[in-house]
């Protein structure tokens, strides 16, 4: 390589070295414009919101509701803003007194304990009479809204709708401004979802919603399961009453039972009254703070009650229980009941009675209905041991019926005959099952046990018949024949 060469190679090195480190400035200050642009706000970030002004107003949804609801929303934080100083203020209502100062009240955090007290203290000022005057919404569907409310603070009320079984926790929503990069507000739409306890009555029949096993005389054990509502320390209605009133085919046995809580633990005795009727019981709360412990637990009654002979076959015993409880812990007017029933059905049986000659329908005969019973007696004619349900009679259309049986097996004996008849010796079976056919006619729902014939009792011979004239006639001459030998024997002693 000659002078001229080298010179050319290392000029074009030198050349290739500039314009990579041209490249390497030029892209170091492209990337800190670029971080640089990032780092302030364009004009389309500040589109995105738009300052408030001393009359803005904004909309809160409220959710975890269902439609019927009633939803009122008190202003009890009032926040102004002063377009000239750029400034937001907030207090309370002039005039009002929540039992807190907003200095305090300020200083509580969002959903802790002390804001859920606050707000149980307003809300029994601001609901109270004489109180706020609230926005009203009520919800037609999960969710209500309400619009065009001013800048603050509200105390979210909710009264549910009639047999929901709900008590609604008071809520505090904020509808206040934030500021933003630019030292100007924005106030946002706010949501929140209403948190509440639920009320629930659950009553059972030997367990079930429905029974049919029980006859009459047979006892029917009952349940009663209710929840504990939750309401707030200062509420003024703790209405909670918990009853039963039993039909007219079921005799209270008055043996009401009350425990409370995971561990079935007796009440305090004073916590409520109880008052036991004829035909059921109500069981009212007293002091709400002696079972406080146990909002959103079960309180259990158990108790009893005896089939008796007024339970229908066509009509079904349904009982209902109910609790009526307060659905505003504020308000003494409002209340809400829940229900639950258990349905006890029975089953009937009947049968004709008959003369055996001549299909005559007979009244006066009894039938002792028996049932199947591993503790009971020995009866002729039937294998098991049984006990005695119940003595059915036939009427003037020879018909005998009981009303009163559970399913299972029964056993029917004549135990007493029409005048006149021979007892019957015949043990008809009957079985109930919960699929029994059913009967038609006058008698549907009844089992029909059938036709039981009598036949009449062996008579005496009946006076001026031919047996009669028989008789005399054999008398005569057993008398003539005694008379006859006596007076030969009394002549042959005397030698005539």
């Amino acid at each position: 390589m000659n002078a001229a060469q080298a010179a050319n190679t290392m000029k074009g090195v030198f050349m290739r070295t500039i314009v990579q480190k041209s490249y390497r400035k030029a892209f170091a200050i492209l990337l800190a414009v670029f971080v640089a642009l990032a780092m302030v706000p364009g004009t389309a970030q500040a589109a995105s919101y738009t300052p408030v002004q001393p009359d803005t107003t904004g909309a809160i949804t409220i959710t975890g509701i269902s439609a019927g609801d009633t939803v009122k929303a008190y202003r009890i934080v009032e926040t102004t803003y002063n377009k000239t100083a750029n400034t937001l203020t907030s207090a309370f209502p002039a005039g009002s007194n929540f039992g807190i100062t907003f200095a305090d009240y300020s200083k509580l955090a969002s959903d802790s304990a002390g804001m859920k007290a606050a707000a149980d203290k307003i809300a029994a000022v601001a609901t109270g009479v004489g109180g706020l005057t609230p926005a009203t919404v009520t919800a037609t569907s999960a969710e209500a809204t309400f619009t065009n409310l001013a800048m603050g603070q509200y105390l979210i009320a909710v009264s549910p709708q009639a047999s929901s079984g709900v008590v609604f926790q008071n809520t505090i929503v904020s509808l206040v401004p934030a500021a933003n990069v630019d030292n100007t507000y924005t106030l946002t739409d706010a949501t929140i979802e209403i948190k509440s306890s639920k009320v629930t009555i659950d009553k059972k029949a030997d367990g079930k919603d429905q029974v049919d096993e029980y006859a009459l005389g047979d006892v029917i054990p009952f349940t009663i399961t209710a929840t504990v509502p939750s309401y707030p320390e200062n509420a003024t209605n703790t209405k909670f009453v918990i009853g039963d009133t039993l039909s007219g085919g079921l005799t209270f046995k008055k043996d009401v039972t009350v425990k409370i809580g995971t561990g079935n633990e007796a009440l305090p005795a004073n916590a409520f009254t109880l008052v036991q009727n004829d035909d059921g019981f109500t069981y009212t709360l007293k002091d709400y703070s002696l079972i406080k412990q146990y909002a959103g637990q079960n309180i259990t009654l158990t108790y009893s009650a005896t089939v008796n002979e007024a339970a229908n076959v066509t009509n079904p015993e349904t009982n209902t229980a109910k609790i009526e409880f307060a659905n505003n812990p504020y308000d003494s007017n409002s209340s809400d009941i829940i229900t639950d029933k258990v349905v006890v059905t029975t089953y009937g049986v009947y049968l004709l009675k008959v003369d055996g000659s001549n299909q005559t329908k007979l009244s006066g005969a009894e039938f002792t209905l028996y049932k199947e019973d591993a503790g009971g007696i020995a009866v002729a004619g039937i294998t098991p041991p049984v006990r005695a349900v119940k003595v059915m009679a036939t009427g003037a259309d020879g018909i005998a019926q009981c009303d009163d049986l559970g399913i299972g097996t029964y056993y029917l004996k004549e135990t007493k005959a029409p005048a006149g008849y021979l007892l019957s010796d015949t043990v008809t079976t009957v079985t109930f099952t919960a699929n029994t056919v059913e009967s038609t006619g006058a008698l549907a729902k009844y089992y029909n046990a059938g036709t039981i014939t009598n036949a009449k009792t062996p008579l005496l011979p009946q006076t001026g018949g031919e047996g009669t004239l028989t008789l005399t006639l054999s008398g005569l001459i057993l008398i003539t024949t005694a008379a006859g030998l006596a007076v030969w024997s009394h002549r042959k002693r005397k030698g005539l």
